[in-house]
């Protein structure tokens, strides 16, 4: 489940504290409440356990892995959560798909992009200009894993595979379907409503979601498919 506001981390003392945003005459206020973070090293102390998965590898072709699962020999492309039935991208180390690459949050859709287009090709990539836009342009007219519907996650989407127990430096992401996945900040397609130019993203070093600015570089984790209403358990 995602967070109903985001959260940061004092690194010092590995506290987390939930950030509330408000916009006061124009000047943006922070407050800080406690809030106990479940992909810390403390959460396993309150019993918390961690989350079931149920993943599928896909290879390229947009059929099912036949491989040995070791990626440096017999790569795959994709993933399917099976309890979702979404499809995942899977990052490499070079090219379009590289982990490393960034991206600025574009949506030029004004219905769904909360008031504000946000910033075109301020990221730093490879085959494809730099932000989220332009990247999921470029999965489609790849077809990749064979699909034509690539997009960006919704915040609730993104966090059904975000491995809470893993604590940091992460990646909070079973890296055994999930190779190369850099553990920094991911977009999603959810604006921050109170603030047209903020969105919601997730972070795989700790594990939670915050909101960010729209011209910062981030990381993108495509998806496709439309959502099976499954929790996990």
């Amino acid at each position: 489940m995602a967070h109903p506001t985001p959260i940061i981390t004092d690194k010092a003392s590995n506290v987390t504290r939930q950030q509330t945003l408000l916009l006061r005459g124009g000047i943006l206020t922070l407050v800080f409440f406690p809030l106990l973070l479940t992909g810390c090293k403390e959460g396993k102390q309150f019993g918390m356990q961690p989350p079931t998965f149920d993943f599928t590898r896909i290879d390229a072709k947009g059929k099912e892995y036949k491989g040995d699962g070791h990626y440096p020999t017999h790569p795959w492309a994709c993933v399917r959560d099976n309890p979702t039935t979404l499809v995942w991208e899977v990052k490499t180390t070079e090219g379009l798909h590289a982990a490393g690459n960034t991206y600025t949050w574009l949506n030029n859709d004004a219905a769904t992009n909360g008031g504000d287009k946000g910033t075109a090709d301020g990221g730093s990539c490879l085959d494809s200009r730099c932000d989220t836009e332009s990247y999921i342009a470029a999965l489609n007219q790849a077809q990749t894993c064979g699909y034509k519907d690539w997009r960006l996650p919704r915040r609730d989407e993104l966090s059904t595979i975000v491995d809470f127990s893993i604590p940091h430096p992460g990646p909070t992401i079973a890296s055994q379907y999930f190779p190369n996945t850099d553990p920094n900040a991911y977009w999603t397609a959810t604006p921050f409503g109170p603030h047209e130019s903020g969105v919601w993203a997730w972070r795989f070093d700790h594990g939670y979601d915050f909101v960010e600015q729209k011209n910062k570089a981030l990381h993108v984790l495509a998806v496709r498919g439309t959502p099976a209403l499954a929790k996990k358990k």
